[in-house]
């Protein structure tokens, strides 16, 4: 038996524990929703044509080899006569009458039927795909004429909702236009995406939450009355702090507000210390400078200076301040936190703080305008037409109010380009007991063991790293310490701008990494064994050998949180024992629960955070950047231990107390006992470089094996730790370039043949981000795999596991959705410096 975990966990093997708590992520939208797109007729009749195809050829080579004999039998000149008739037959052609026996001519004769018989199955197959196509395009039109559907849209792309969705319903519904057939296109990609992606956003990706328990059935489902158990819609965070940066610039708020220095300044005597120099300050700046501690008001300050004689005009004085701020030595503005929701709350509250009645009033009333119109999109939800007209009141107001664009980031794929969201809890009640639990137990504390220890060869290369880069900078200023706010934006350069790409003294540890899971895994496998069946019991040993390590790279990294998902035909058979877990993606070294939206999803988000600092302990962090916010939901870190500290290094500033507080300029690097060292100027306090460094370690998705050509489906005592997988360069699919969309249907499943790939697959071509949802028997969902290969240098294709077929996370009404369970687990061991 698991030895016992804290309140939180329970355990795994191995001494590893998972949180009790789990987040549920899946569609909003039924899976059997995307079924409509497909027709199994045509692809019958495609598979029938490659039956004759395949027979044709057969019915060639034998004519060929025939023929072969006969000339074999005959003298020179003679069998020089059948040459042509050979030649043709490799290119492809058939002779018009053929000479050469009766064995010969029988398969001549049977050759030119088959070759008949495919010409009139292929004028049926092109009869079938038009009418096909009409079908499918009237049952694209249902669903964007369907409520939930628009209202989902109206969400995600209103300008596609007004611009090609819209006129695709006006257009007569027999149109098969190329205008027509692209929208039909993008309604069919939606519905896809609303029906198969596990999201976490709106009501069509809900959230919910369920329990591990020592207690209890294998799984227990249990669906409130509706799909959505609670919604609330929020303005992100960039609209209101547009709003603030409009106000702070108003001539009535700016005496009310406290300037300071920025993180990254430091006064000291009558020096002041900035990254890129130092500037001697005469005794006014001076004294002005030192009175701009983020508590005082600039009117206060100035009524000091003025009976200190150094200034005549209040207004001398705000120019001075002015003047600072411009060239970033000081931040005079309204400050807004940057997590939490009620950011038109904190902004409210400190308007009401304004003793200038005109502009306080005036900057309260613009505020209440967009509030205003946020609740109006809430009270819209369920009437699509009424939401499409709020939200347009929303950006027309914010766009009055700001001169700015309403959207930002135009195609990135998470950059919070809207103003406004909804959050949605799903109401649902998920409970995964001990049968379940022992399933999982031993390989996952398996695959742990390897994410511990590659977060601490990644520890070790970055703390090496960095060890590098200050032995340097200190050649370079003949010093042994290095101040923090010349240290760490050097630092940050050793990281790639790309999150989701390793940094260059990550590469090897990777490639290592998945070299060692080969040799567990023994791959690559022989040529045609599809399923790898592994047991814990054989693979352990090897695992302990090849992935020894002490402890976790840094303090963060004793969190990895993998992504389950469990194939099975219907709740029923999961209940009964009848299913498999399926890992999916695997993230190491970050506990991917402390976001906001998740926190802020779950009953007791408290509980959460008090695990978080049980966990990991005080930790040392940075204050989040207003720049750096790509959208409010996903602010983190966000625990609350009384001994955290956070540094501040630009404008933003941390909404904890300020004895939880250091400033980027308060900091120096130095050496201790062997180890970099982030410690104050009066050397009080001192983190190890990699408590500092672990905000800055990138994180990516690791996984188990390096790119190869095809990798089988590898379980460990059953849970399949890696699905069936292949790896196709894209000028090796001659069916891309065809000329045909027939022809491109008939390539890509000649091509699914060939290599026995299942119906239903996830592909991600390599210009891609992400992977998409492919059926080899929706034409939509093939025509979007051909655009999507357009451009890209190589595809990854691996079978879709759980399937479509394959889903029972329940509603009240029957629908069943697919959906994930995203999971923390926690190491036994925490980081220690070495």
């Amino acid at each position: 038996m698991p030895k016992s975990a804290p309140g939180h966990l329970v355990p795994l093997s191995n001494g590893w524990s998972l949180w009790k708590d789990f987040c549920v992520r899946g569609a909003g939208f039924p899976a059997s929703d995307v079924l409509k797109l497909a027709s199994r007729e045509l692809a019958s009749a495609v598979d029938a044509w490659l039956d004759l195809e395949e027979r044709t050829r057969a019915l060639r080579q034998e004519l060929i080899a025939s023929l072969d004999r006969v000339r074999q039998g005959l003298p020179p000149d003679e069998a020089r006569a059948l040459n042509g008739a050979i030649k043709r037959l490799a290119r492809g052609g058939l002779p018009q009458e053929l000479q050469a026996g009766d064995e010969a001519h029988t398969r001549f004769e049977a050759l030119r039927s088959s070759l008949a018989e495919q010409e009139a199955a292929r004028a049926r197959l092109d009869t079938l795909f038009e009418r096909e196509s009409t079908r499918l395009g009237e049952i694209l039109r249902a669903q964007a004429r369907e409520s939930l559907f628009r209202e989902a849209l109206v969400w995600q792309n209103r300008a596609a909702l007004h611009s090609a969705i819209e006129p695709l319903l006006r257009s007569p519904p027999d149109e098969r236009s190329a205008k027509s057939r692209t929208r039909e296109q993008l309604v069919a990609n939606y519905l896809q995406r609303y029906t198969v992606k596990n999201d976490s956003i709106g009501f069509f990706g809900p959230l919910g939450w369920g329990t591990f328990s020592e207690e209890g059935p294998s799984v227990s489902a249990l669906p409130g009355p509706s799909l959505i158990d609670g919604r609330r819609v929020s303005l992100d965070f960039w609209p209101i702090e547009a709003l603030a940066q409009k106000f702070s610039r108003f001539p009535g708020i700016r005496p009310w507000l406290a300037p300071r220095l920025m993180a990254y300044a430091r006064l000291e005597g009558r020096t002041l210390h900035m990254p890129l120099g130092r500037e001697e300050l005469p005794p006014t700046p001076l004294r002005l400078l030192t009175l701009c501690d983020g508590a005082r008001m600039a009117r206060e300050i100035a009524t000091t200076v003025i009976a200190e004689g150094l200034f005549s005009s209040k207004e001398d004085v705000y120019a001075a301040l002015e003047e600072k701020r411009s060239r970033g030595v000081l931040v005079w503005e309204l400050e807004l936190p940057t997590r939490a929701h009620g950011r038109e709350v904190v902004l409210r509250q400190l308007l009401e703080r304004i003793g200038d009645e005109a502009a306080r009033s005036t900057a309260l009333a613009e505020l209440a305008e967009l509030v205003d119109a946020r609740e109006a999109v809430t009270r819209a939800a369920g009437d699509p037409a009424a939401l499409d007209r709020a939200l347009g009141e929303v950006e027309s107001r914010f766009s009055r109010l700001t001169s700015m664009g309403a959207t930002r980031n135009a195609g990135m794929t998470y950059g919070g380009r809207t103003m406004i969201y909804e959050d949605c809890r799903r109401g649902l009640d998920v409970t995964f007991g001990p049968e379940l639990l022992d399933r999982i137990r031993r390989p996952l504390s398996l695959l742990m063991l390897g994410g511990r220890w590659y977060c601490y060869q990644i520890g070790l290369r970055c703390h090496e790293t960095l060890v590098g880069l200050f032995r340097s900078m200190c050649e370079q200023l003949g010093t042994d310490t290095v101040e923090g706010v010349l240290f760490w934006p050097a630092a940050t350069e050793i990281f790639p701008e790309n999150v989701n790409k390793p940094p260059a003294f990550a590469e090897p540890v990777l490639a290592d990494f998945t070299a060692r899971w080969s040799r567990v895994f023994g791959m690559p496998q022989a040529p045609g064994q599809r399923v790898l069946e592994l047991s814990s019991d054989a693979l352990e040993p090897l695992v302990r050998e090849l992935f020894a390590a002490p402890h976790p790279g840094w303090p963060n990294s004793r969190y990895h949180s993998p992504d389950l998902m469990i194939n099975a035909r219907s709740l029923e058979a999961l209940q009964r024992g009848d299913y498999q877990v399926v890992l999916g993606e695997l993230h190491f070294a970050v506990n991917s629960l402390e976001q906001e939206f998740f926190m802020d999803s779950h009953p007791e988000p408290a509980r959460l955070l008090g695990a978080i600092a049980e966990d990991v302990g005080p930790r040392f962090s940075p204050v989040v950047m207003k720049g750096d916010i790509y959208s409010a939901r996903g602010v983190t870190p966000l625990a609350d231990h009384p001994e955290d500290v956070v540094f501040e290094f630009g404008a933003s500033r941390s909404w904890r107390p300020r004895s939880q507080v250091v400033a980027l300029s308060d900091l120096v690097m130095r050496m201790v006992d062997g180890r970099l060292m982030s410690c104050t100027r009066d050397g009080s306090r001192c983190w190890d470089v990699m408590q500092v460094a672990q905000v800055i370690l990138p994180v990516i998705t690791v996984p188990l094996l390096p790119p190869l050509p095809y990798m089988p489906r590898i379980t460990i005592d059953g849970l399949v730790v890696a699905r069936e997988a292949w790896r196709f360069q894209v000028a090796e699919l001659p069916f891309v370039q065809a000329p045909t969309t027939v022809e491109r249907l008939i390539g890509v499943r000649r091509w699914a043949r060939a290599h026995g790939l299942p119906r239903f697959l996830f592909f991600k071509a390599s210009s891609e981000r992400k992977p998409s949802y492919l059926d080899l028997e929706s034409p939509h969902a093939v025509d979007n795999f051909l655009r999507m290969l357009q451009g890209a240098k190589s595809v990854f294709v691996s079978e879709m596991l759980p399937a479509i077929d394959h889903t029972w996370l329940p509603d009240a009404e029957g629908h069943t959705y697919t959906g994930e369970f995203r999971i923390v687990a926690v190491d036994p061991e925490r980081w220690r410096p070495d």
